[in-house]
């Protein structure tokens, strides 16, 4: 995806290399699968909220109740389906950006 309010620095396969690159990049806002091996998205989400990291947006290929419900709980700001536009992933990333950016002001 290209668009030129965001900028993509880092990229992982699993979780905890997520985490890792989460830990040593410091990215305004965070993307995760829901289904990553290892370390799933929601239990991603759910770690860097607790430690106050930045915000998550979830992605998956399944859209259901269920997996609102565990976004929610997982304390992602929202959960976005793989067949989203790219305008639609760009603006979620935007409007969580500015949230993160909010608190820190």
């Amino acid at each position: 995806m290209r668009h030129p309010r965001l900028d993509v620095v880092g990229e992982a396969a699993d979780g905890q290399t997520g985490l890792d690159q989460i830990e040593r990049l410091e990215p305004d806002v965070v993307l995760l699968d829901v289904r990553m091996p290892g370390i799933d998205g929601f239990a991603v989400a759910r770690l860097l909220k607790s430690r106050g990291g930045p915000p998550v947006i979830l992605i998956s290929a399944f859209q259901s109740p269920r997996y609102r419900e565990a976004a929610e709980a997982a304390g992602a700001a929202g959960l976005l389906a793989k067949s989203d536009s790219e305008d639609c992933l760009a603006a979620a990333v935007l409007a969580a950006a500015g949230q993160a950016m909010e608190v820190d002001s």
